[in-house]
């Protein structure tokens, strides 16, 4: 029988074994499959001559398992041997194992309240924010150099990388921070060494109604106080020539316009989801950067629990609490040349679904299962620019 763990090995075999198994299993077995195996609490487990005790997350101990005279051991209880950082990412069912340890520590500490930092060799930093929100990190006058940068959590799993945020081969990370959480930004390099500057700085937060100056390239944390419809628009812009993107951190979301207000101004309405974080960002395409821009909200329409039919004119989002569990028609009728577009989502505003023709001609039509008693939002939109006038009928199949 093979049994490499009974062996004097170093750390660094032992980790190499780790990480040989975790790739094996997932090119050999694509698909789930169920296996015969031993489990061995007889056998022990050697690192560096030690005999040591592997525990679980929960401190309870764990034994070796025995299979095709083969000996396996969680990949858990070797990460806490090995002082290796270990996550689980659940979309995309993996194993992500974080080198941790003697190159994982750094004596260099950036100040809670953010700062800059010139960078010359590939460093990491420790940031403990002093508050929670958006935070940027964020790579200028590099020169001829190529900025990476890598954020960590206080395990060492891998939070967020970038390379290339901008044309100047600038990276840039934004992620969402808790205060008082350690965490490692790692600046490196993509080839060759130089030297650049990297600021960390905490998001500014764009009010959810009023008025907001700009002036410059902008970047704004923003988190809705309501599920709706939400409209961004700038104004007052001169000469300039705004535009707007919205993002979700993490790929969720994105939006972006340029001229939709007319005038060069750019305007957006989209539905946003109370309490989530999303980046705001106002940029402009000519020399003279100033603007004014405006947030607004319109709250869902209420459809009753049986259903019924109403009017769309514009961007409308709906609110629709089924009263009956069973297949719904959502479905627009349009006596122009408008072609409306709908979307489905849940009551955390998360996506289910969405058409375009489904109905003939330009009507859309979702026919989907819907639980009573359960929320669900339906936005109404069209391709068409401006406004869009049809009818949305909701009611069961």
């Amino acid at each position: 029988m093979k049994n490499i763990l009974n062996k004097k090995i170093s750390v660094k075999s032992l980790l190499v074994f780790v990480l040989v198994v975790a790739v094996a299993t997932l090119s050999v077995a694509a698909t789930p499959t169920q296996i015969r195996a031993t489990l061995s609490p007889d056998v022990s487990v050697m690192l560096n001559g030690e005999l040591q005790t592997v525990r679980d997350v929960n401190g309870n101990i764990v034994y070796p398992v025995i299979y095709n005279d083969s000996t396996y051991l969680p990949v858990r209880g070797i990460s806490n041997l090995l002082d290796v950082g270990i996550d689980w990412d659940p979309a995309a069912r993996a194993v992500l194992l974080t080198s941790k340890g003697q190159d994982q520590s750094s004596d260099k500490t950036i100040p809670g309240e953010g700062g800059e930092v010139r960078v010359s060799e590939v460093t990491r930093f420790k940031f403990v924010p002093n508050t929670s929100g958006m935070w940027v990190f964020s790579t200028s006058e590099n020169g001829n150099s190529d900025p990476v940068l890598t954020l960590y959590d206080s395990r060492g799993a891998t939070l967020s990388y970038n390379d290339d945020a901008d044309e100047d081969l600038n990276a840039m990370i934004v992620y969402s921070l808790t205060a008082g959480t350690a965490y490692t930004i790692e600046a490196g390099f993509f080839g060759t060494i130089g030297s650049y500057k990297l600021t960390v700085e905490q998001v500014t937060i764009l009010p959810t109604s009023g008025n907001t100056n700009i002036r410059g390239d902008t970047m704004f944390s923003f988190t809705p106080n309501r599920t709706g419809l939400w409209t961004l628009q700038t104004s007052d812009n001169g000469l300039s020539d705004p535009y707007i993107i919205i993002d979700e951190p993490g790929g969720g979301f994105f939006a972006t316009d340029d001229d939709s207000a007319g005038g060069l101004n750019a305007l957006l309405s989209v539905f946003l989801v109370e309490g989530r974080s999303y980046i705001v960002y106002v940029g402009f395409i000519s020399s003279s950067e100033s603007c004014r821009l405006s947030v607004s909200s319109t709250a869902p329409t209420t459809v009753p629990a049986s259903g019924g039919t109403f009017n769309v004119n514009g961007d409308t989002v709906y609110v629709f609490t089924p009263g009956s569990a069973g297949f719904w028609d959502i479905r627009t009728s349009n006596s122009g040349d408008f072609d409306p577009f709908l979307y489905l989502f849940d009551s955390s505003g998360d996506f289910l679904d969405d058409d375009d023709d489904g109905a003939g001609g330009l009507n859309a039509l979702i026919s989907t299962h819907l639980n009573a008693g359960s929320t669900y939002y339906i936005l109404a939109t069209s391709y068409d620019d401006g406004a869009h006038v049809y009818t949305l009928t909701v009611a069961p199949k």
